[in-house]
């Protein structure tokens, strides 16, 4: 039985491949449709992106959307039918608003960072887009939803000295840069993120009198502090509605601002332990003494560790002590006694549900003397499916941005940096060791002043995110690092009390099935029913499939798309069914099972029936009792495309009480597998099928034997050719690349020295008739 069913799926499989080949525009038309792509020129950005503007929910298939064309340069037309969307919701994390350090806390991801890519059925007007696959996921539109056209890429290559980068984030698209390549990726030159993420808090130059003592985490009054970066949770709107969007308090990934009178603002942040983070940073203990300056601050603060993005420095000072023992907050320090309030360092993001994100925007540095700097920019995203082989040696860099440092008088404090982005790489083959992936967080930014007044330096972001499908190219996610003070009060501590980010996640995996799915239809095994059954398909994931009747009338399911469905039927009707399985790249696959009606009332018993392959023949035998009132038995097989016809009829043997044996040969069985079934008829003409039993030819001694696989420069075929056999070569579009006409006994030999690496099928007929198919890989 074990055997059987491992022929019955091989041949299932054959037959698809002969499917392919016979609607090879409906399913692979799609794939590479853009061709193949060489970069020409510097920044190229290769996807266009628009926004969702209505909710969209888990299971719809039409998203309302700003602009539906998604058209540019780099695609032949408007967004239309086959071609491939990624819908990813960028921000509406819920976070705490609580005025103390737990401010920024997430509460609730809801559908920040959800993504999927979706094959386009149709676009019906300027503002619609309708998927084939219903969304797996819930959208809103206040998250900052944007849908991308994804260029689709028979083969890609990036020449060095060029580069591809998105456009920045702009609040509602930007930062992504995605492709799909359905062979070979080339990148010598560069693609870049850098600074396209999240954006940093932007600079401001109002702050509280030198005296004051602002201990706030987060206020709508610009005296307070600096603004927050941008993160997850949103930027300066939905900050302002929980709160205010100044202030020390980290928001999700983002930075806080550093708080009145000019502290540094924090970094931002993305991936790292959620678990480790306390906003604080860590400290940079390089200098002679430095843990003692760091230590003043209480306990033992220089050994101080936390994921996510660095602290922001002290505020304002105006005397020259000694650091190393002065602690930061002392009186004697004057101004704003360099009080401990900068903006604290972005928390770190929870990949382990798949989610991706861009980097948070790091805060800005508070100021009023107009030489303060904002937060830098986070990285953005990049995210490369191929089918193929990734090669090259060029760079692939989703950097946060590095703080500016102070200007003019300097006399004010600098923002943190940006954390770095996210880089996925999927690959059906290999991914090139000599590839360079690089998510590094941005650095604070520095105080540049040149007498004994003193601000806070920006903390650094932390590193960024990068998963990828194999191999071992060079990978880092690695922290920025804190600003320093150039002022001459704290030559014995540069870094005035900003700390460094913390490193993020270089080494994830990820598998290119949970981005994309596959399209695998299998619908189960034949069945028999009464009146109804409940049926036995599985579905992959990120795909749809649909029930359809293809013989048999008034049956129905009970839910066309549920692959466990029940069955209605007519009891007095055999039924053939197809499960169609899509997935969400325009790729298909269907099965069926054949339902076999046993209720109603026969007076034959039919007791057994087997079906076995013998000197090239299949000897169909049953056995009955009870046969009054008997009328027949006819002898069905299934053809290639499913219907079934009558190879033999036979009388029943008019012992109406006794056990009765019947034997049927099939001389000239079909290559594959051969399905055969009893129709039993009565003397009123009603009749019942008997249960479908299957036999395989795939193993026979007319199979011809292709030789070697994979194949290098040349196939050779083994067999008997006899007159009319034809030997095509395909390739997965269709495309007859060579046909021979052999006869007798022996070798036929095709040339692939000519043909590129990749996937062919070879298929073997005699007059017309299908004898084998056969996928043939070249190295």
């Amino acid at each position: 039985m074990t055997i059987q069913m491992n022929l019955k799926t091989a041949f299932k499989a054959v037959l698809l491949v002969l499917f392919l080949i016979s609607n090879s525009n409906d399913l692979f038309s799609q794939m590479g449709i853009n061709g193949s792509f060489i970069v020409s020129g510097t920044n190229r950005d290769l996807n266009t992106r628009t926004k969702l503007t209505a909710d969209a929910s888990s299971g719809a298939t039409s998203l309302t959307v700003t602009n539906s064309s998604l058209n540019s340069a780099y695609f032949p037309g408007n967004l239309a039918t086959g071609d491939l969307i990624l819908i990813i919701q960028m921000q509406g994390a819920s976070i705490s608003n609580s005025n103390s350090a737990t401010y920024g806390a997430i509460t609730n991801y809801n559908s920040a960072g959800l993504y999927e890519f979706r094959c386009v059925s149709s676009v019906p007007n300027s503002t619609t887009i309708d998927v084939s696959v219903p969304l797996t996921n819930d959208y809103s539109a206040s998250g900052h939803t944007q849908i991308i056209r994804v260029p689709r890429y028979t083969s890609f290559n990036l020449p060095s000295g060029n580069s591809v980068r998105p456009a920045a984030w702009d609040g509602n698209v930007g930062g992504v840069t995605v492709i799909e390549v359905l062979n070979n990726a080339t990148i010598n030159g560069t693609i870049t993120a850098s600074g396209r993420g999240f954006r940093g808090g932007a600079f401001e130059n109002n702050t509280q009198a030198a005296s004051s003592n602002i201990t706030i985490w987060r206020s709508t009054d610009d005296r307070d502090g600096g603004n927050k970066g941008e993160g997850i949770a949103g930027f300066e709107t939905e900050y302002d509605a929980i709160g205010g969007r100044f202030g020390r308090g980290a928001p999700a990934n983002g930075g806080g601002g550093g708080n009145s009178h000019n502290a540094g603002g924090g970094g931002g942040a993305n991936a790292g332990d959620i678990n480790l983070w306390n906003g604080l940073g860590n400290p940079d203990n390089s200098g002679s003494n430095w843990w003692r300056a760091w230590n003043l601050e209480g306990g033992s603060f220089s050994t101080n560790t936390s994921s996510g993005g660095g602290r922001g420095g002290y505020t304002y000072g105006r005397s020259n002590q000694n650091a190393i023992t002065v602690a930061p907050g002392n009186s004697s320090w004057s101004g704003n006694d360099r009080l401990n309030v900068g903006g604290y360092g972005g928390r770190p993001l929870d990949y382990s549900t798949g989610r991706i994100f861009m980097g948070g925007g790091g805060g800005a540095g508070d100021g009023n003397n107009s030489a303060a700097s904002g937060g830098a920019d986070g990285g953005g995203l990049i995210l490369i499916i191929c089918y193929g082989n990734i090669t090259g040696n060029g760079v692939i860099v989703s950097d946060g941005e590095t703080a500016a440092n102070t200007s003019a008088a300097h006399n004010d404090a600098p923002g943190g940096g940006g954390a770095g982005g996210t880089i996925v790489l999927s690959a059906s083959g290999s991914i090139a060791n000599t590839l360079v992936l690089k998510a590094d967080g941005g650095n604070g930014g520095n105080q540049l002043i040149t007498n004994s007044e003193s601000e806070g330096p920006g903390g650094g972001g932390s590193g960024g995110y990068i998963a990828i499908s194999g191999g071992s190219p060079i990978r880092s996610t690695n922290a920025g690092v804190n600003g320093t003070t150039s002022s001459s009060a704290l030559t014995e501590f540069i870094p005035n009390g900003a700390t460094a980010g913390a490193p993020g996640i270089q080494n994830a995996s990820i598998n290119t099935a949970t981005i994309i799915g596959s399209a695998i239809a299998d619908a189960g095994d034949d069945l028999d029913f009464c009146e109804t059954v409940p049926l036995e398909a599985s579905i992959s994931p990120n795909s749809f499939g649909t029930w359809n009747i293809l013989s048999g009338v008034g049956g129905s399911f009970s839910d066309i798309h549920d692959p466990n469905a029940v069955f209605t039927g007519d009891s007095f009707t055999s039924y053939l069914v197809e499960w169609v399985v899509f997935n969400n790249l325009c790729e298909y696959s269907y099965d069926s099972v054949i339902l076999n009606p046993i209720c109603q009332p026969l007076t034959a018993q039919l007791l057994n029936i087997s079906a076995d392959f013998e000197d090239d023949e299949v000897i169909i035998q049953w056995s009955t009792a009870s046969e009054e009132n008997m009328l027949a038995y006819s002898v069905e097989r299934q053809t290639n495309d499913k219907q079934w016809i009558e190879i033999a009829r036979v009388e029943n043997i008019p012992n109406a009480y006794t056990l009765n044996n019947y034997l049927v040969k099939d001389v000239n069985p079909q290559i594959g597998e051969n399905n055969y079934r009893l129709k039993m008829i009565e003397n009123d003409q009603s009749y019942k099928y008997s249960k479908t039993v299957s036999v395989s030819r795939l193993n026979s001694k007319n199979k011809y034997i292709a030789y070697p696989v994979p194949v290098g420069n040349t196939l050779s075929i083994n067999g008997v050719f006899k007159s009319g056999t034809v030997v095509s070569l395909y390739d997965l579009q269709g495309k007859l690349l060579e046909t021979l006409s052999p006869s007798g006994n022996e070798n036929v030999h095709i040339d692939f020295s000519r043909l590129n690496t990749g996937v062919y099928l070879l298929k073997i007929t005699r007059n017309e008739e299908l004898l084998q198919a056969q996928t043939i890989f070249r190295e």
